[in-house]
């Protein structure tokens, strides 16, 4: 009992720890908040500039000819309201508008929009800010959203001039139904945390009382009381998050419209009161009537039905003629609960309190609905109590019925322990002889073992010999010594073939991880396997997609090994035609790839029967196949292990005369950003001086301009920087250069363009360009040494990278420093002052606003060419500064804009300013 008052006290504390929040009034459509500094939020509430019937703008107002006015009270819902002399209905059209006079000593506000209700524009001083849904002239076209949004804006003025649309076309609810919260970046922030997390805690609370009694439900199928009451928090943890508070469903249903809102709210109307109702007949079995019970349950479904064909807008209506079947319901209820009452004690007091909290706060959600209160539509901590006391007593209930059946259980167990010795006796054959089996398998690998190494000690003298008789005179001697070393390979292949089979059964097969590029093992196969494709006349092709990482992580070894047994049986088994081997990707996670490799020869195939079995140990087909080819039939069974022991799969798909197809998928680790791009910084530290070195740096993005020209200006370099691909030649043409730093994204004509310009001028014939680019694609380093690149680096750029790849190009010694000054850092923004880092951090924020400014106007120009370019570019600085979200967000886009998938961009432009404003927040500490 005193963990459940502790329970019940821990819910009114953490549900009366409401976000502190000010309110202040408006007079006349103004609010003085000279004498309040914004550090702490505060809600904007009294008499607000109103216009019904029309969508206004801040023009409008510039003009001053915008009448009739009138002031309503915030909150407000329409069709309470009565102006102009007319009442309001809850669908139109209309205009707030209110002036703010601050102190001026915020600059970076937040304006938190709890429930505007449906669809609405936000214009402060003059610019929007915010639209969220489709507002529309005509109402009746609007689209509304009804979630929760906190945008974040930057006033250089103390007066602030806030206008608000407001359209709605079916929804109860019109207006604005809660006050709108202003404070400093910080404060609306924090206000929002701790809302967010006060919601995230009841809906937990009632989520985890769910899923406890539906595992409950789950081993006992007949307590029916714990289905309904899992059922009940489930659809109040539903309703919770879509409609009170920070509405936190609305985070994974974004965009999502209001008519499909409208029919979840339904559900969590039309569905309380048949579970509720069915949960008090299975918890207060007494003189209740089933034929009642049901009545309420398929009434309160039906109407649910309803709701899913008719317009949402009529959905009020169909609301008024549900109310009273909801009263009659909690008529009954109690009426269930008085039948009961002869037969509880102290049970029933509580379940009475949880029940009247409940009912309580069911009747109060009507009111809300109906306009007499403007409040959340549920009371929280009721619920939460309710819960608490339901959560209680049924547990104590489980408890008691599992102090029975452990009684039970004993008896049972005694009754099982019989049969368990008997079953023993039945069984103890069967184990000695599995025993028998196992020891049989593992003196088998220790002969396989055994004999490869006694095999290998005379082999090793037999080649040893041979080598020496190579060296003697005479044709025949060599002709046959050749022979002999040829056979003696092979053979010492086959034993390291038996080997690896005896380690993987022995369990005693370690994978190694090294970092290592798939298209070298892949090329490596390629060349190996040639000697013997040009003897057959055959055709070999490798292709490696787009999407295969330049690095990974795993075995090379292994992966070389499996890939030379399936190509090689593919040759050799292809007498005419051709070998082809196509390497492709597919993402798994941040972390993990997939790697597909299909191996497809036109050979001479194989049966059903064959395909069945050609994994197994010493498969090879039919007899007269290994006379023709050769082979014992272990290269497939090892690559299959392998292949296994990688956690990967391996298939075959073939046909007799037309040839074979095996498919090897391996999961591999990726390479962190760094670890892809950069070697690993080594433990000493280097000095590197490039004093009287005259560099041209290329580079159109301004945090990428500083970043660079500080790097190479700190090792003594003189550097001139552009901005433009004509005005890097025109430049070149100008100067004299020792060396190129080439952005290969730039206005005007690209960076491959103007390496080829440059290397048609006399002195430019020589000159060592380095390329800088953001872009991972497998085809850049090709295309740059076609254009005459003579290195390609990637960014995020470290400050040792840049300067070790410049002094090795220009020939200058890199000497070796121990001190603690040292030219490359753990981190790349910690290798500039607190100053330089401000500054670089503040410049590229403000940039990359006006690129999103940007992205936005060209996606509505279609314009896909521009806004490639911009997220291509706000990639590139967002990479310099580690901002790694915020870089694959803008790959994501720039790919998207590449294809003109307008659809994905829509859907990625509302995540970027808040991921831009997180990641400003990390870097900056």
């Amino acid at each position: 009992m005193k963990r459940f008052c502790w329970i019940i006290l821990t819910i009114f504390l953490l549900t009366s720890c409401e976000p502190r929040i000010v309110t202040r009034k408006a007079q006349g459509g103004y609010i003085d908040l000279s004498d309040y500094s914004l550090s702490q939020p505060v809600r904007l509430e009294g008499q607000w500039e109103f216009y019904w019937g029309k969508l206004l703008y801040p023009a409008d107002f510039a003009r001053g000819s915008v009448l009739p006015q009138t002031y309503v009270d915030i909150p407000h819902n329409w069709r309470k309201q009565s102006v102009y002399g007319i009442t309001l209905t809850n669908t139109g059209n209309a205009t707030y508008r209110v002036k703010i006079q601050t102190d001026g000593s915020q600059r970076l506000l937040g304006i938190h929009l709890p429930r505007v209700s449906t669809a609405y524009r936000l214009f402060v001083n003059g610019e929007e800010i915010l639209e969220r849904g489709k507002v529309e002239e005509d109402y009746r076209l609007s689209q509304g959203l009804l979630d929760v949004r906190t945008v974040y804006i930057q006033v250089d003025e103390s007066e602030i001039d806030l206008i608000l649309q407001v359209s709605n076309a079916f929804y109860t609810h019109a207006g604005i139904t809660d006050g709108i919260i202003l404070g400093s970046q910080e404060a609306v922030q924090t206000a929002k945390k701790r809302a967010y997390g006060l919601d995230m805690f009841s809906i937990g609370f009632v989520v985890f009382a769910g899923v406890s009694f539906f595992l409950i439900f789950l081993l006992r199928r007949d307590e029916k009381i714990s289905l309904y009451f899992s059922l009940f928090c489930f659809i109040i943890a539903f309703r919770t998050s879509l409609v009170i508070g920070e509405r936190i469903l609305y985070d994974f249903l974004p965009l999502t419209n209001l008519r499909f809102i409208e029919r979840l709210q339904s559900i969590t109307i039309y569905s309380l009161l048949p579970i509720f109702i069915g949960y008090i007949a299975s918890r207060f079995p007494v003189g209740v009537k089933k034929r009642l019970v049901s009545f309420f349950q398929i009434s309160s479904l039906m109407y649910l039905g309803v709701m899913f064909f008719i317009d949402p807008r009529y959905a009020e209506k169909v609301l008024l003629f549900y109310y009273p079947v909801v009263f009659l319901g909690i008529i009954y209820i109690f009426t269930i609960i008085f039948l009961s009452l002869h037969r509880y004690t102290k049970e029933f007091l509580l379940d009475s309190i949880g029940v009247f909290f409940i009912v309580g706060a069911a009747v109060f959600d009507i009111l809300v609905d109906r306009g007499f209160f403007e409040s959340d539509y549920i009371l929280t901590w009721g619920l939460l109590i309710f819960i608490a006391f339901q959560f209680f007593l049924l547990s104590r209930r489980f408890v008691q019925v599992l102090e029975q059946q452990e009684l039970l259980t004993a008896h049972l167990n005694a009754v099982r322990n019989t049969l368990e010795e008997k079953v023993d006796l039945r069984t103890r054959d069967l184990k000695e002889a599995r025993h028998k089996a196992e020891e049989a398998n593992r003196a088998k690998s220790t002969f396989l073992a055994n004999m490869s190494h006694e095999m290998r000690t005379p082999l090793n003298g037999i080649i040893g010999n041979t080598e020496l008789l190579l060296g003697s005179s005479g044709e025949v001697v060599r002709k046959y010594a050749s022979k002999i070393i040829s056979e003696s390979q092979h053979m010492l292949f086959l034993i390291n073939q038996l080997l690896d089979i005896s380690k993987i059964e022995a369990g005693k097969m370690v994978l190694e991880e090294h970092t290592f590029s798939l298209h070298e093992i892949a090329s490596s196969v390629e060349d190996l396997l040639k000697p013997l494709v040009v003897r057959k006349s055959l055709e070999y092709h490798t292709t490696v997609s787009e999407s295969v990482p330049d690095s990974l992580v795993g075995d090379p070894e292994r992966i070389r090994q499996i890939l030379i047994n399936i190509a090689g049986n593919a040759v050799k088994f292809t007498p005419r035609g051709s070998v082809s081997v196509h390497l492709e990707a597919e993402d798994r996670s941040d972390v993990q790839t997939l790697i597909h490799i299909r191996v497809s020869d036109t050979g001479i195939g194989m049966s059903e029967e064959l395909q069945q079995k050609i994994f197994d140990v010493f498969t090879q087909g039919e007899t007269g196949l290994a006379r023709s080819f050769g082979g014992t039939g272990l290269g497939t069974t090892i690559a299959k292990e392998l292949v296994e022991l990688m956690s990967g799969h391996i298939t075959v798909k073939s046909k007799e005369g037309e040839g074979s197809t095996f498919t090897i998928t391996l999961p591999l680790k990726k390479t962190s950003d760094h670890a892809a791009v950069h070697p690993a910084l080594e433990e000493e530290n280097l000095t590197i001086d490039l004093q009287g070195c005259s560099i041209l740096l290329v580079e159109d993005y301004p945090t990428s301009q500083r970043i660079m020209s500080e790097h190479l200006k700190s090792a003594h370099a003189s550097v001139t920087l552009v901005g433009d691909g004509n005005e890097a030649v025109e430049t070149w043409k100008k100067g004299v250069f020792d060396l190129l730093l080439l952005d290969l994204q730039l206005p005007g004509i690209d960076g491959y363009e103007v390496s080829r310009q440059i290397r048609s001028t006399e002195n430019g014939k020589t000159v060592p360009i380095i390329a800088v680019t953001a872009n991972a694609l497998i085809d850049v380093r090709t295309t740059c040494k076609e254009a005459g690149i003579d290195n390609v680096l990637m960014k995020p750029l470290y400050k040792k990278t840049l300067l070790q790849a410049v002094a090795k190009h220009l020939g200058i010694p890199v000497s070796k420093n121990s001190s603690a000054a040292s030219q490359g850092t753990s981190s790349l923004l910690d290798e500039f002052d607190e100053d330089l880092r401000h500054e670089l951090i503040s410049g590229f924020y403000n940039q990359s606003l006006r690129q999103i400014d940007n992205i936005e106007q060209c996606l509505t120009e279609h314009r896909f060419q521009d806004l490639h370019l911009d997220a291509h570019a706000m990639k590139g600085g967002a990479l310099n500064l580690q901002m790694s979200k915020l870089g694959s967000l803008a790959l994501e886009i720039e790919r998207a804009a590449k294809k003109e998938d307008e659809k994905t961009i829509k859907k990625l432009l509302p995540l970027l300013r808040d991921t831009l404003q997180n990641e400003i927040e990390a870097v900056s500490g």
